[in-house]
């Protein structure tokens, strides 16, 4: 017995034989899974492909970021921006909430995470008020860290995730190119 992913995908198949068809999926291992899965139930197919929404936002403003001399950088590399701010922060005393440890892995791995999903609801530092947070040395902590996360990235011509997805963002409502392509 099939399931319903697998009959959905079959159907779409059907009715849009020659479009070129993009499964968005959360990684490319489950994608080409899906993928294959597909293949062997449904006889083949063609233009179809896996992607994930950070894929596809890379291949949209790729051309941006080039012509920009912006450079992409990885979660990871924004972690090590990050405890880099963090630590400087801490040392000159600045924080009135956080605290540097010697390990800080998980507290580095949160504000990015943090910092990411601001961005990502269109949220800059200077949005970010005292009163929203339950301790204002919070906030003025995460603002400042925020800021100078930003400053770092401005500075040296870097964009993280949410820069490339909202750049990808603004480059699609401006634009009618990808008409003929199938997001799934």
């Amino acid at each position: 017995m099939e399931n319903r992913l697998i009959i959905k995908l079959k159907q779409l198949i059907n009715q849009f034989k020659l479009n070129e068809k993009i499964l968005i999926v959360p990684g490319f291992d489950i994608g080409n899974q899906i993928l294959q899965d597909l293949s062997i139930k449904s006889g083949g197919w063609i233009n179809f492909r896996a992607a994930t929404i950070e894929s596809l936002a890379s291949e949209i403003a790729q051309e941006k970021f080039l012509v920009g001399g912006i450079e992409k950088i990885s979660s990871i590399e924004s972690d090590f921006l990050i405890d880099g701010i963090f630590t400087k922060s801490d040392k000159a005393g600045r924080f009135k909430y956080f605290k540097k440890y010697k390990i800080n892995t998980g507290i580095i791995a949160a504000m990015n995470s943090i910092i990411t999903e601001l961005k990502m609801a269109g949220i800059a530092p200077g949005e970010l008020k005292e009163e929203y947070f339950l301790s204002g040395g919070k906030a003025s902590d995460l603002k400042l860290i925020f800021s100078g996360y930003e400053n770092i990235l401005k500075v040296k011509g870097l964009a993280d995730s949410p820069d490339m997805i909202n750049a990808a963002t603004k480059i699609l409502r401006g634009s009618k190119r990808q008409n003929d392509i199938k997001y799934i």
